[in-house]
């Protein structure tokens, strides 16, 4: 019985981009599985699989973690942000890559149902032994919880089982109760975690026609998370737009922000409230990575929208620039592909709303033309920088207004309880 594990665990502590990038540079992975993600091997198993290619697996993982709150550190310890699995049969198996892929999958169904889960395929170690990496991202997709640790037993027990069900060699010595005992799955309760919480009554307002508040201030939160690089431009453009920004109260000891609009300081709502893409951890993610995007031509936009209440226009903006991030669009050359790849796929939905999205951002000029080149912008992204100088300080006073605000409610409770 050789020594060699078949599952061999490895925490890893920071983005996924980078384990991503190792596993598939030089293009030595045969191939790449996908779980739990945009593409899924057995709901999407009738598409064309080169549609797979449009997925940035690592992209969609670090975004899920954020948005949970599951990239800060824990207890003091960096988080755990993911596992990385090697699963490695008996070499004297000579198992193919359809049988190792078969395997993989049936391991991760059974270990790794309700997380988002990439297998990539390997052969390229000293005796070109079929081998596949499994990365599993740290986000229970069922609860929103960190994954807690695996019991290391357990898991080689599952693949012994699995690998014994298909006439491959094992190598692990456990018991045959083990063997038997099946991968224990989450146990805590489903909770409602959605990435835009749409409450009953803005959608009725919305079915209605109606203005609803909550909406405008979600749109106005979109643009800025979309539009700006930095948490100090995020709260310039707000400023510009009429949103006042403070401190929210700590809600199982997550920091978050606490939006209010400028014109009507007693309509305010905390971030995760829109939804879990609008906590602020969520937020301050999101804005890795904007630099195609011109804040001073949106927000010159967006306060113009605001100023003549044109929230038709804002809504399609925020609209425009979410899609723009879901799909990756850096410039409008990027929407021709990304609308292609969509009616491949059948997915009509999606290829009309980019196709929106394609009419709004070229009649705003939201994005460059070209990969690398500049917006054409009506307000240059430095001009609007020295104008709006002093946000920051009102920004600052906004967040005192807000916290004397909350204080001076807070006693109103405690009074009214008092009596």
């Amino acid at each position: 019985m050789t020594s060699m594990p078949v599952i061999k665990p490895i925490a890893g502590h920071t983005s996924v981009r980078g384990v991503s990038d190792y596993l598939q540079k030089d293009g030595r992975a045969l191939a790449v599985d996908l779980y739990n993600l945009s593409w899924d091997e057995d709901r999407d198993a009738g598409l064309d699989p080169e549609l797979k290619q449009d997925v940035d697996w690592a992209a969609e993982m670090d975004l899920t973690r954020i948005a949970n709150g599951n990239d800060t550190p824990w207890r003091g310890k960096r988080a755990r942000t993911y596992m990385h699995f090697i699963v490695s049969p008996d070499p004297k198996d000579k198992v193919t890559l359809t049988q190792l892929r078969e395997l993989t999958r049936a391991w991760i169904r059974e270990n790794w149902d309700d997380y988002e889960c990439a297998a990539v395929f390997h052969d390229d170690n000293a005796n070109e032994v079929m081998h596949a990496h499994v990365v599993v991202n740290n986000t229970n997709l069922a609860t929103g919880n960190r994954f807690q640790n695996p019991d290391p037993r357990q898991m080689q027990a599952s693949i012994q089982r699995l690998a014994e069900e298909r006439g491959l060699s094992f190598f692990v010595d456990v018991s045959d109760e083990e063997k038997r005992r099946p991968a224990a799955k989450s146990r805590a309760a489903p909770k409602t975690r959605q990435v835009v919480y749409v409450r009953k009554a803005e959608r009725e307002i919305a079915g209605k026609g109606g203005y609803s508040w909550v909406a405008d201030i979600r749109n106005r939160v979109t643009i800025a998370k979309r539009a700006a690089e930095t948490p100090g431009e995020y709260l310039q453009i707000l400023g510009v737009m009429g949103v006042d920004v403070g401190e929210a109260s700590r809600r199982s000891g997550r920091a978050d922000w606490l939006y209010s609009l400028a014109e009507d300081p007693s309509k305010r709502i905390r971030g995760e409230n829109l939804g879990l893409a609008y906590g602020r951890k969520a937020v301050e993610g999101a804005m890795r990575g904007n630099a195609a995007i011109g804040p001073g031509q949106i927000a010159a936009i967006a306060a113009k929208a605001v100023e003549v209440r044109d929230y038709a226009q804002l809504e399609n903006m925020a609209s425009a620039l979410e899609l723009c991030s879901r799909y990756g669009i850096r410039c409008m050359a990027d929407f021709g592909s990304r609308i292609a790849t969509m009616e491949r796929r059948g997915d009509d939905k999606a290829a009309s709303e980019l196709r929106l999205a394609k009419e709004t951002a070229k009649e705003l000029r939201l994005l460059p033309e070209a990969a690398g080149a500049r917006p054409r912008t009506a307000m240059d992204h430095d001009s609007w920088q020295r104008q709006h100088a002093d946000a920051p300080a009102r920004a600052g006073e906004q967040a005192a207004r807000q916290r004397q605000i909350q204080q001076e409610q807070q006693r109103n409770d405690r009074n009214r309880r008092a009596r």
